[in-house]
């Protein structure tokens, strides 16, 4: 998965750099609101896009030196985020016709719960010795990048979709998400 990332990541850093180069050359045309605002919007989800790609390498080269969980209270905690992680990585795939910004919002809630049970089980192995310290603070920097690149996928993906649609881009905070 790794290599995969990277490779991607190659494409998504040439396609920026052409990104950056083109829009200096439109800065220095005299170009309509609308169209400055929507170059706006087409970096900001090249940021979100880029962020996202690298936290999730971050995360997988973190994970790559990891040692197994111990005990079944906490593998069930990661299984629960990881799988979070997927649904919401499938669900954010603005090409897909079925694509739903409030699916998105409650999986990223969902998420965001699993993440925070997660971290809870971390810290009380830590506290009771189960996990050293060391090892559980490797784990959540490891969760906590993970986490970070899923937040940065779906604001691309709310954001691209809008744009797609020719509607406004989505608030950048949510409130608590009702499910779908």
């Amino acid at each position: 998965a790794g290599a995969a990332i990277e490779a991607h990541r190659t494409t998504l850093v040439t396609l920026a750099g052409a990104i950056g180069d083109y829009a200096q050359k439109l800065s220095a045309l005299r170009l309509p609101v609308a169209l400055v605002e929507q170059l706006a919007e087409c970096l900001r989800i090249l940021q979100y896009q880029e962020n996202a790609v690298d936290t999730g390498l971050h995360s997988a080269e973190l994970s790559a030196h990891l040692a197994p969980l111990p005990g079944p209270a906490l593998l069930e905690a990661a299984r629960a985020f990881h799988g979070s992680v997927r649904q919401l990585a499938g669900a954010a795939d603005h090409d897909r016709p079925e694509f739903d910004q409030a699916e998105v919002d409650w999986l990223l809630g969902k998420l965001e719960a699993d993440y925070a049970h997660l971290k809870d089980r971390l810290l009380a192995a830590g506290a009771d010795g189960h996990l050293g310290v060391r090892q559980m603070q490797e784990y959540l920097q490891q969760a906590s990048q993970l986490r970070r690149s899923a937040e940065q996928t779906a604001k691309a993906a709310g954001h691209m979709s809008a744009l797609d649609h020719g509607l406004a881009p989505p608030p950048e905070s949510r409130g608590a998400p009702e499910a779908p």
